[in-house]
């Protein structure tokens, strides 16, 4: 089973990191790690929530908040975005 995440992981993670790829394409990417939900998928979200394109950005803030809400009892998701737009 652990072999199958990590196989998972791979394909969303390095289209993430691909910078000449389409912005849309890593937002996708971002979301699939962020519905994925593993400890495996919070570092690379999290690096990439710095990204200079803001779609990117913004799209791995809302996955990590996925991913938080997916893994806990919370209510309410997608609170990050809000708080770094609060910050600009």
């Amino acid at each position: 089973m652990l072999q199958n995440i990590s196989l998972t992981l791979i394909c969303p993670s390095q289209l993430l990191n691909q910078k000449e790829e389409h912005p849309m394409v890593r937002h996708e990417a971002a979301e699939a790690l962020g519905a994925i939900a593993t400890e495996e998928t919070t570092p690379t979200l999290r690096d990439f929530s710095k990204d200079n394109e803001a779609v990117v950005r913004e799209s791995c803030l809302v996955a990590l908040d996925i991913s938080d809400y997916v893994t806990s009892d919370s209510f309410q998701y997608a609170d990050a975005l809000v708080e770094q737009r609060k910050g600009q």
